[in-house]
């Protein structure tokens, strides 16, 4: 057991599935498909599209109206519908892995929550692709249900509130350091993932 710990919230996206974000699945997808760089395709999470990101995960507008401003706004030739095919697609695959050491983590007695900035239809989708979600999980913070995104004051604060744990014994797992850093800026411990081999040794290395 970790140390002082007792809850582990676990990020989705590139920590269980490898998929919805540029870096992914999605962006291999998108180039793949539509001949859309990587690199350009990442220039999205930026500026005006940033900020219809955070909205599209707040549940505040749809994912077909998401797409249809983000294709006009970098003049792709490309369907909303397609873009909404590929994050269908890229949320079937999973990380090697960390499923087993969740499990593992879980029979071990930690309290284990899920942590993801993903809109309504996603997260109905990701349900009805890994019905592992809710067996694995005590609850589930999704960012349209939740109605705040990671990146957002006092957001890590509010989750260990709402699900009635101490933060200072409570662990963040993310793919993205910067969320991390603002669970432990909220008093929590944190480790960022790259992989579960990874993840295992970090904790191992936390007791």
């Amino acid at each position: 057991m970790v140390k002082n710990v007792k809850n582990i919230f676990f990020d989705l996206c590139e920590v269980f599935i490898n998929g919805m974000y540029w870096g992914g699945e999605m962006g291999r997808l998108v180039e793949q498909r539509f001949g859309i760089p990587v690199d350009e395709f990442k220039k999205k999470d930026s500026g005006e599209s940033w900020e219809l990101w955070k909205k599209l995960n707040r549940g505040e507008i749809k994912e077909d109206e998401y797409w249809q401003k983000i294709v006009e706004l970098n003049s792709w030739n490309v369907q909303p519908e397609d873009f909404i095919q590929c994050t269908r697609d890229a949320l079937k695959v999973e990380i090697p892995g960390t499923l087993q050491l969740a499990t593992e983590l879980k029979l071990k007695g930690y309290r284990l929550f899920l942590v993801s900035d993903l809109w309504n239809e996603m997260r109905d989708a990701v349900l009805a692709a890994h019905p592992w979600i809710p067996q694995l999980f005590e609850k589930c913070y999704f960012s349209c249900d939740f109605g705040q995104v990671k990146s957002e004051p006092d957001y890590f604060e509010k989750i260990c509130e709402d699900a009635g744990v101490d933060p200072a014994e409570s662990l963040f797992v993310d793919d993205y350091d910067v969320n991390v850093d603002r669970a432990k800026g909220a008093g929590m411990r944190g480790i960022v993932f790259k992989t579960a081999t990874q993840l295992s040794a970090d904790l191992k290395m936390a007791q």
